[in-house]
This record gives structure tokens, sequence and C-alpha cells, in this order.
């Protein structure tokens, strides 16, 4: 499917430990292709062998993808780009419900930012992580997507404004 798309297109691609014990190799052949892989600190490390963030991050972006983000859940996220390294902290969530279902809020956030900017530079996918983190967020705020669901744009827009005062320094 990847070899009909265009040149221009942007692809995401985010995966769980199941397809690296399972389809190890189809997974590399894929990764190659695509412009953002998105995964979490453990399944970096299960792929690459690195405990250390930076350095399976590192090592993930020579296996193909353009960009990758290692998910680091409560934590935050580091974005490893060409133009250089971004690390986010995560929304500051005080009410922890049920984390399922946050990575996937997280990589569609970031993905409909970018669509929505038409962009995918250094700058654009620091921004969508502002949202994909402060999406994520409020999955985990209850079961399922229903936190989500109720919160709606502006409470999205809050958090990003707000977590943008967090990481702000001036």
């Amino acid at each position: 499917m990847l070899d009909q798309l265009s040149g221009n297109s942007f692809v995401l691609a985010d995966t769980i430990d199941l397809w690296i014990e399972t389809e190890r190799e189809a997974l590399l052949s894929l990764i190659q292709k695509v412009s953002l892989l998105v995964i979490n600190d453990s399944d970096a490390e299960e792929l690459t062998g690195e405990s250390n963030v930076i350095l399976a991050g590192n090592k993930l972006r020579k296996m193909g993808p353009e960009n990758v983000i290692v998910k680091k859940g409560e934590h935050g996220a580091v974005l490893f780009h060409e133009d250089g390294l971004f690390a986010l902290p995560a929304y500051p969530v005080t009410q922890l419900h049920d984390p399922t279902g946050a990575g996937d809020s997280f990589a569609g956030a970031l993905i409909g930012r970018l669509a929505s900017r038409n962009r995918s530079d250094f700058s654009a996918i620091k921004e969508a992580m502002l949202y994909a983190t402060c999406t994520a967020s409020l999955t985990v705020e209850a079961f399922g997507c229903d936190r989500l669901e109720s919160a709606g744009k502006a409470e999205i827009e809050d958090r990003v404004t707000a977590l943008k005062q967090l990481i702000t320094v001036a």
C-alpha cells in the first residue's frame, strides 16, 4: 500500500511489542518507508536493544524513518528529527483512571494536527506533539474515550496553552 502513495505523502506508523516479537522483519521493512515512527520507550528498547531513550531514538532513525517519537508515558515524549531533538513533558494529570488508548489518542491527534496545518517540518511536529500530549492526557482520565469525548476542542486548546506555559522559560 505504501508503494502506491505519492512521493510527498507523510506516513506515521505506531507499533507495539506484538509486531516486534512476531513480525520483526516485516516491521523493520515497514519503518524504512515511513515518515514518522511513534513508539513507546519499552518497545524502542526491545527493537533496538538500547535502554537509553536517546540512544534508542537515534538508532531507530538510522533504521529508516525520517522522524521518531519515543513516548515515555507519564514522563512525556522525545522527538528525534534531522533538525534536532525535542523533549516534551506530559501534561500533568492528577486523576489517572485508564491508560488504555492513550497512545492511540496521541498518534491520532498528532497526525490530525499535522494534516490540519499541512506541514510536517520540525516546528510543526513539535506543535503537533503539544496537541497529542494534551489529547492523551484527557484519554487517561476516564475509561475508554469518555473523557476525551466530553472535553471537546476548547478543553484541548486550554491544555495546550497551559502546557506551553509550563515549558516556557521566560
